[in-house]
């Protein structure tokens, strides 16, 4: 199985490799980094250019509050949606909000139903699974049904879902099953991006892009 049945349609991100590689309808598309910065400021950056009126997005903000922090960056956000020139208030209307549920909450079936009945979404954003439930044992139950119940709603919308992955080990074996696409990036002066897996393009594929709108300094 090769993920999620796609059809074509492009996740703009303001990176021309990574728009390329991510140019599906639906499915699932994975983005492992271990940059928090830069993958907080990539999402400001999807939901502001892939914004219309309308087009509700789900955010899902699975990391661990107790850790880190558990708001989005609003401020950048708003900052990004006037320099690509969106309606920020009608950006803001349909961008819906869930913070992570606790382990005991992750199974309870009226915590999914109602993010069910928020729809319709034109996009999903889960940040970030492994955050929330460190795999510490084989078939972490909790992280697994979560990915699952993802994938459930990204399928019942018909519409693109995009993970964000900042673990450092390889990549969870269920949500590398049931995505479609999977890209690797390293930070550095200029981006390191590389294809996992594609339906439609050769896996394997590295890019080093070199133009200036590419770099890192780009999104400081």
């Amino acid at each position: 199985m090769n993920g999620l049945e796609v059809r074509t349609g492009r996740v703009l991100s303001g990176v021309p490799a990574l728009e390329t590689m991510m140019e599906i309808g639906c499915g699932i598309i994975t983005i492992r980094c271990d940059d928090i910065h830069w993958l907080s400021r990539l999402v400001s950056e999807i939901i502001s250019r892939n914004h219309s009126p309308g087009g509700r997005v789900l955010y899902l903000h699975w990391i661990d509050y107790h850790k880190r922090y558990w708001s989005i960056d609003y401020e950048r956000l708003i900052d990004s949606g006037k320099s690509n020139g969106a309606d920020v208030s009608s950006m803001l209307d349909d961008l819906v909000f869930q913070r992570s549920f606790s382990r005991d909450n992750t199974e309870v079936e009226a915590n999914w139903q109602a993010l069910l009945c928020e729809g319709p979404f034109s996009m999903m954003i889960l940040d970030s699974i492994p955050d929330l439930f460190e795999e510490s044992k084989e078939g972490n139950v909790p992280m697994t049904y979560s990915i699952g119940r993802f994938v459930q709603l990204c399928v019942r919308n018909g519409c693109v879902g995009i993970a964000l992955d900042r673990a450092k080990r390889p990549v969870h074996n269920y949500l590398a099953h049931v995505s479609s696409v999977i890209i690797e990036v390293k930070v550095g002066p200029e981006l390191d991006i590389s294809l996992i897996k594609h339906p439609c393009m050769a896996e394997g594929i590295r890019l080093y892009p070199a133009h200036r709108q590419w770099t890192l300094r780009r999104w400081m």
